[in-house]
């Protein structure tokens, strides 16, 4: 089999029998190994018992594909969310009781192989994720009204005090929205797992989470808009549970 770092002759080609004349199909895309002898990329899919939820851990050399760059644009047009959060795909946790995923998949269908690739995060690295972003501060309309709200402890937002926070805004929102709710919940805090179950296996839809929103909020608040053009950059890895803003951009551009 040849080797992408030593290619082949002319003559020697195709490489695979019934390929067409002169092609090199698979030379590159079958490469297990980096150059000059670096770590290849690892990823493990860990079922974490007893709940029907999975993570994945990466191992990877920075310097064995092409380096991912953090853009941290700190002009007045431009800003990132300079902070780690989380990027749930939709292999990451399933409906608990049915035991399974987005689609029907099951726990068999993710851990069934090295090449099993459904519902990874590689199908939104197709095309990234590309919108309009708004933020809804919720945080700070409560401290102005004086809503009362314990961030230590689990309780609902409403959707009656979400469209008083639009209101109280001005902002609009429109089908499609990429929504930023800023609650004022610690990152200690526990996660809504039910919000878990809807989102990601019953929707299809990816969540982010752990965001620091106190810095965006402020600029929101000096602009007096609460709407921005948002990218995100998923990471092409096939497969893939879930993913980091290390391994990707995120840049909210006003």
């Amino acid at each position: 089999m040849a080797d992408a770092s030593s290619p082949p002759d002319f003559d020697d080609l195709p490489l695979n029998p019934g390929d067409p004349p002169h092609s090199a199909w698979g030379l590159y895309d079958i490469q297990k190994v980096p150059s000059f002898g670096r770590q290849p990329f690892h990823k493990d899919v860990i079922h974490k018992t007893p709940r029907i939820v999975n993570d994945d851990v990466w191992t990877l050399n920075t310097q064995s594909s092409t380096q991912c760059k953090l853009r941290c644009n700190r002009g007045p047009s431009k800003w990132k969310l300079n902070n780690v959060f989380t990027g749930d795909g939709l292999r990451h946790f399933a409906y608990q009781k049915e035991q399974m995923f987005y689609n029907g998949v099951t726990l068999d269908d993710i851990h069934s192989g090295s090449d099993a690739v459904v519902n990874g995060i590689h199908e939104w690295a197709k095309r990234g994720i590309v919108g309009r972003g708004i933020l809804l501060d919720f945080h700070s309309w409560r401290l102005a009204h004086n809503v009362a709200y314990n961030p230590f402890e689990s309780g609902p937002i409403t959707l009656e005090q979400l469209q008083a926070v639009l209101r109280a805004q001005g902002t609009k929102a429109r089908f499609g929205d990429i929504l930023f709710i800023r609650s004022g919940r610690p990152t200690a805090s526990q996660k809504d797992w039910a919000l878990h179950e809807v989102l990601l296996s019953g929707w299809g839809m990816p969540i982010g989470e752990l965001f620091d929103l106190d810095e965006l909020a402020t600029e929101c608040k000096r602009l007096k808009r609460w709407s921005f053009f948002l990218t995100s950059e998923v990471c092409n890895v096939p497969g893939g549970v879930a993913r980091s803003v290390n391994l990707g951009t995120s840049s909210l551009i006003y």
